[in-house]
């Protein structure tokens, strides 16, 4: 029997081997395949929403699939859903209803020349009109959410989701939009139903557990099943319903920290302090990573797949985001600046591909065209930490927060 020794010479001539097989490979590289196409102009990107409602720092963000609302997770004890395109924060559909119902009465107390008087006992507001006659006729409408637009307080706010720990990672949008899910240091997921919130507020749906580690980032494949990353060197691939783990994904040698689906939802890339990323295929049944990539100097805090599924970006604490392609198994491009010495906190693309954005730990966010590694833009917007991007479904917004504890819109 092989002693240790042997086998980690092994491994390391493996690795050698590897290493020149790829670059016997790379005749070429991205830049010098992308001259021939003309630079992009100087990206100028305005703020056209500031979202303003956390009271502590923005960890994470994601858009739903209709590109329109969003969802945002902070050290507040907050989730908060978001209208991207009003800046506000959503409240259901019966909202609206109540709202108008409210109205209406109003209108017809100004025509009775009579009175309206709210008033609140618990979770309900007991609304009396006072005719001339004094013949109060009273309704009663259980957990109605319009006193809130009166300025007047109640505790089952729609937009807003009580969390039990402050110390939240992740959060995402479930395809249906029904849907949101968090997670954090209490190594657990929790979804709720965002409807239900308006009936029982802070009720949790479903809990996935499981993890030894902190959850660092979930997403939802469908409204049935989730794949997450945690603290404990791991990936999980859950059943919603039941609640039960499905498989797990073991290799990395480090927290992972972040990960990203693919086009079909089939795969995903991981990203790990042990500098390395990795594809899974989430259909294997063994849960072992399909390619391994490195180049990284320190831990990649985020990646992003490429629109079409072929490539990758990462962004690292060595200052630098790096394209990986899958087909050639390697590095395509990198994404520096001398005069940028923070690291990357979050990525995410264009619809295009054409521009990778990119959040820093110096307040800003870059865009970097991905095709010359230039940098195209720089956005300045927030005073602290950008800590998470994004970029809607249809590609006309991008979202950026910050422990600053707000968020913009931009396009």
């Amino acid at each position: 029997m092989a002693s240790h020794d042997q086998l980690r010479g092994l491994e390391r001539e493996l690795k050698t081997k590897i290493n020149k097989d790829r670059q016997a490979s790379k005749d070429t590289t991205l830049k010098e395949a992308s001259q021939h196409i003309e630079a992009l102009p100087r990206i100028n990107m305005r703020v056209r929403r500031t979202l303003k409602g956390h009271l502590s720092k923005i960890y994470a963000m994601h858009w739903s699939k209709d590109s329109r609302h969003l969802v945002s997770a902070s050290q507040d004890k907050k989730i908060l859903l978001w209208d991207a395109w009003t800046g506000n924060k959503v409240h259901t559909t019966a909202v609206l209803v109540y709202i108008h119902i409210l109205l209406y009465l109003l209108h017809v107390c100004m025509c009775i020349k009579s009175f309206l008087c709210i008033f609140h006992s618990n979770s309900t507001y007991e609304i009396s009109i006072l005719l001339m006659e004094n013949r109060p006729t009273k309704l009663y409408l259980v957990n109605l959410m319009f006193p809130l637009a009166l300025g007047l307080p109640h505790s089952a706010q729609t937009h807003a989701i009580n969390l039990r720990s402050s110390w939240v990672m992740t959060c995402a949008y479930s395809p249906s939009g029904s849907s949101v899910a968090c997670g954090g240091l209490d190594n657990v997921v929790s979804i709720y139903n965002i409807d239900q919130q308006a009936r029982d507020p802070g009720a949790v749906a479903q809990e996935l557990g499981g993890h030894a580690g902190y959850i660092s980032c979930c997403r939802f494949i469908s409204d049935e099943q989730m794949v997450t990353s945690s603290g404990d060197m791991s990936c999980g691939l859950f059943d919603i319903p039941s609640g039960r783990r499905l498989k797990s994904f073991l290799g990395h040698a480090g927290d992972v920290m972040f990960l990203s689906l693919g086009p079909t939802n089939s795969t995903f890339v991981s990203a790990s302090c042990d500098a390395t990323a990795k594809l899974w295929d989430i259909r294997e049944r063994d849960g072992r990573a399909a390619q391994t990539f490195v180049g990284h100097e320190s831990d990649i805090n985020a990646i992003s797949y490429f629109p079409d599924g072929q490539c990758f970006a990462t962004g690292s604490d060595d200052g630098t985001c790096r394209l990986f392609d899958v087909r050639a198994d390697q590095e395509v491009n990198r994404y520096q600046e001398p005069s940028i010495k923070s690291g990357v906190t979050s990525v995410a693309f264009s619809a295009s591909g054409r521009l990778l954005f990119a959040g820093y730990d110096d307040c800003n966010c870059n865009v970097w065209d991905t095709l010359k590694g230039e940098r195209a833009g720089c956005l300045v917007a927030h005073d602290a930490r950008v800590s998470c991007v994004g970029v809607s479904d249809d590609g006309t917004a991008l979202c950026t927060g910050s422990w600053d504890t707000v968020m913009r819109i931009w396009n």
